[in-house]
């Protein structure tokens, strides 16, 4: 699992990031700086960047 979190990110708290991490060791987290709640709109370059990097290396 993949979870992309926004740093300007004011509707869901970097705690619940930490959480969803710490219930799922495996999950890839993201931080995408001067983003807000949805990465994928906000940065889709840097999104597409990391999705394409994990696939190569997978």
């Amino acid at each position: 699992m993949s979870l992309w979190w926004g740093t300007r990110d004011i509707i869901t708290a970097e705690a619940i990031a930490d959480r969803i991490k710490a219930r799922r060791p495996r999950t890839n987290r993201y931080k995408m700086p001067e983003c807000g709640h949805c990465p994928p709109l906000g940065v889709p370059d840097r999104i597409a960047k990391a999705i394409l990097d994990r696939l190569d290396y997978a």
